[in-house]
């Protein structure tokens, strides 16, 4: 048989307990960081990333846990072929406008992919993007949505932003409980969302917080 790349993805990623990152901007990163974290805490994670993880000399691995990390890339809707346990939903914005007639059939698409979660999954979600918003709205019961943002309003945020060394240190809170501050190694105020996405699923594939704050901050990126 031969298969495209994503379906053949799909096929794999579909037996695993699969982590699905989609977003116009952030999915290698924020994949890599997930995968960083994981491997740091002994978790042996299987993972594809679009682009190879400095510290790990790799953008792929077999590891002997469920957990499977991959980008959902929503060029041709290929992230279609996926069925996660936890869809990441980063930005969503007008993109692969070759393929795309608009941003609606882009936010119809994201919205499609986000319905594919197993039952008993989650959708971690940015808080404060219109079009993710549009998404999200679709959704009342199942999946259970977590969402994150630089807002009050979420379930995951940050504080008292600080600029040290060119990168932000800040307070990550989750649902107003104070869970510690960190100080990221990757510079722009868009990876604080980064570490935010990160630290939400991180958190619901069992991590506590000391591991993760243990190994966040040392991420150098992709």
């Amino acid at each position: 048989p031969i298969h495209k790349y994503a379906e053949m993805l799909g096929k794999l990623f579909n037996t695993y307990a699969g982590i699905a990152f989609a977003g116009t901007h952030g999915k290698s990163t924020t994949s890599g960081w997930l995968t960083y974290i994981l491997e740091k805490a002994g978790k042996q994670p299987n993972y594809i990333v679009g682009a190879e993880i400095s510290q790990l000399q790799s953008s792929s691995g077999v590891g002997s846990s469920e957990v499977f990390i991959a980008e959902a890339c929503e060029y041709d809707r290929s992230f279609l072929n996926l069925h996660p346990h936890i869809a990441v939903l980063l930005n969503i914005e007008q993109d692969h406008l070759d393929y795309y007639r608009n941003e609606d059939e882009i936010v119809e698409a994201f919205a499609e992919f986000a319905g594919q979660v197993k039952s008993g999954g989650f959708i971690i979600a940015n808080g404060q993007d219109k079009n993710v918003a549009r998404v999200l709205r679709r959704f009342t019961t199942e999946p259970k949505i977590v969402t994150f943002g630089i807002e009050t309003h979420c379930d995951f945020t940050a504080c008292n932003l600080e600029l040290v060394d060119g990168c932000y240190e800040f307070d990550i809170l989750q649902k107003d409980a104070l869970l510690g501050r960190v100080h990221i190694g990757l510079p722009g105020k868009h990876n604080i969302l980064n570490a935010l996405a990160v630290t939400a699923v991180a958190t619901h594939t069992g991590l506590n917080f000391e591991e993760i704050m243990t190994h966040i901050g040392d991420f150098t990126g992709i």
